[in-house]
């Protein structure tokens, strides 16, 4: 039992297939960050993202980790987001993949995307939800974050082997976070879901997680309702009644996420959306959208005495299990 609870605790990482040779992911990032580190000062804050565990795999209940890098253009669509991933190989089984994941059998791959293209894997293709954790950093630590990951990324021999238990996605951002000198603790969770508490007790993630819309299960939630097939939906097969449904059972914000993100509305139902929605279609559509720069602007060595800083680095090892800050 001890046995399969681990295989399927290390499936829950594996995130980058072999699409593309390593060389070639490496030099697509190598890109993104120089032009990240080129200019950050354009970046206003950095926030961590759980893609939240997936209950109908249960290899995927352990989620995965993102870093976000939020830029000052207002749009959250094309914000550079690093993932650390597993360069499987295609070729290999499930049950190989498991085991490689365990002995240290593939490379560790640092992949860069937009967030709205992240976004648009994890919630439309496989309809997980995102969950955002705001970092509180100054802005000499969220430089250092930036300039490290530069350095990282211009030697790929640093990365080394994929380690599903001790060297995976979760670990290498808290590992990011202890060299940028902005943590306490050094016992960096493995899993994903545990990183948002450890973050707290490190007093840079105060905030609640902030949970960006998934769009598919409201999709699936409105072929529900009007008993239709996805290809019903797709060639504009809507029942008659389909417009008192959707005013009876989904919120404004539901309704403004049918109308924006799906094309295949008939005509004179989309006519009424869009005069029921007339005037807030400006408004924060998925919870994507940044907060403000002084929002990400406190730091634990601003916010906190030194004293206090000095005391918990003393008895935070300690104490780390039995004390969170919700």
């Amino acid at each position: 039992m001890r046995t399969l609870l681990l295989l399927l605790f290390i499936n829950s990482f594996m995130a980058m297939p072999a699409v593309a040779t390593n060389n070639e992911l490496i030099q697509n990032t190598s890109k993104q960050i120089l032009k990240l580190n080129q200019n950050k000062e354009k970046i206003i804050g950095v926030e961590f993202i759980l893609v939240n565990p997936f209950d109908q795999q249960i290899e995927s209940n352990w989620g995965h980790s993102l870093l976000r890098f939020v830029d000052d253009d207002n749009s959250w669509t094309n914000d550079i987001v690093i993932s650390f991933s597993a360069l499987t190989n295609s070729d290999d089984s499930s049950t190989e993949q498991k085991i490689k994941g365990l002995i240290g059998g593939y490379e560790i791959i640092p992949h860069t995307d937009s967030l709205g293209g992240f976004w648009r894997e994890y919630t439309r293709k496989n309809g997980r939800s995102l969950k955002r954790y705001p970092l509180l950093l100054n802005r000499e630590s969220l430089d250092q974050i930036i300039e490290i990951l530069h350095k990282w990324i211009q030697d790929p021999t640093y990365f080394g082997k994929y380690f599903y238990t001790s060297r995976n996605c979760t670990t290498l951002l808290g590992a990011l976070l202890n060299k940028a000198g902005v943590i306490t603790i050094s016992d960096i969770p493995a899993k994903p879901t545990e990183f948002p508490r450890w973050l707290k007790f490190n007093l840079i993630a105060p905030y609640h997680g902030i949970e960006m819309l998934n769009g598919k299960s409201i999709l699936k939630k409105l072929y529900d309702l009007l008993n239709i097939t996805p290809k019903d939906f797709s060639l504009g097969r809507w029942p008659k009644n389909a417009l008192e449904i959707l005013n009876a059972s989904f919120s404004t914000q539901e309704k403004r996420i049918i109308r924006n993100e799906h094309q295949f509305i008939p005509r004179d139902i989309k006519k009424v959306l869009d005069t029921q929605l007339l005037g807030i279609h400006k408004t924060p559509l998925f919870n994507a959208k940044s907060l403000k720069p002084e929002q990400y602007r406190f730091s634990f060595s601003n916010k906190y005495p030194k004293e206090l800083r000095e005391q918990y680095t003393k008895i935070s090892k300690t104490i780390y299990s039995v004390l969170v800050l919700d």
